[in-house]
């Protein structure tokens, strides 16, 4: 393969694509990675967004001006990232894209940084996630040129926007984001619910889908298995929002009046 094939192959490339490459070259002249992607950026063939991790400059576009594709950016930034939260839901058209951020979960993500007017921000994995290996529960890897892309599935991107409505603009927004997603698979939102082992997450759910009770997906199953994890005391529904609120009894959750 030639290294025009690869880039054309590879709009997003990390070092070790690189080492690959040049690893499967059975002829021809020999180069180490730095020395090839030296010579790439100074070609204008290639740009660096940071350490390790590179975009490829379509043929005659402007190496300052192109189009990059950022979302693909996020998915390589750490070897396990996950696009996440209102981002994967902008990933699969539900929601209009912000174009200036994008969220991924990672065990141990970056620190936050921009690139061309996008701040990448990188999220922990939940820690009952973690410690149970779960991290890719209800992770949909999807194949694009680069390689595969992992993206929460609806369910988990569901719960997880409950679970942290901050990572979204706080608890009107996420109420915003939540009725973009219909027909969802209700005993999977329950067992992802359980996988957080959070018993004021488990509370909000059940809060935000007993409201719902008019539509055929949810059912009284559904809100009884929410039911039993639900705190023994009563917990805010929104921590930035504690203040005087009315106590929701069945579901021990404080909200606003």
């Amino acid at each position: 393969m030639e290294i025009k094939e690869f880039l054309e192959a590879k709009p997003v490339f990390t070092k070790w694509d690189i080492d690959d490459y040049l690893r499967g070259r059975a002829n021809g002249e020999s180069f180490s990675r730095v020395t090839l992607v030296a010579r790439l950026r100074r070609r204008g063939q290639v740009v660096m967004v940071r350490r390790g991790l590179f975009v490829s400059v379509p043929g005659g576009e402007n190496p300052d001006s192109f189009r990059v594709d950022h979302v693909g950016v996020a998915g390589l930034l750490t070897p396990d990232a996950v696009i996440s939260y209102r981002s994967a839901l902008e990933y699969r058209g539900l929601v209009e894209p912000e174009n200036y951020e994008i969220t991924y979960s990672a065990a141990r993500p970056l620190t936050q940084f921009g690139f061309r007017g996008v701040v990448y921000r990188g999220v922990k994995f939940p820690k009952s996630l973690i410690r149970t290996a779960r991290q890719n529960f209800m992770v949909d890897s999807i194949e694009v040129s680069q390689g595969l892309l992992r993206v929460t599935g609806l369910e988990r991107t569901f719960v997880d926007i409950i679970d942290r409505p901050d990572l979204v603009g706080g608890w009107d927004q996420a109420l915003g984001l939540l009725d973009h997603l219909n027909d969802l698979d209700l005993d999977a939102v329950v067992d992802y619910t359980k996988a957080l082992g959070n018993s004021t997450t488990a509370a909000k759910v059940g809060y935000y889908l007993a409201g719902r009770t008019g539509e055929t997906m949810v059912k009284s199953r559904h809100l009884a298995a929410l039911s039993a994890l639900k705190p023994n005391q009563p917990h805010y529904l929104d921590r930035s929002r504690r203040r005087d609120g009315k106590l929701i009894s069945e579901w021990n959750l404080m909200v606003d009046r």
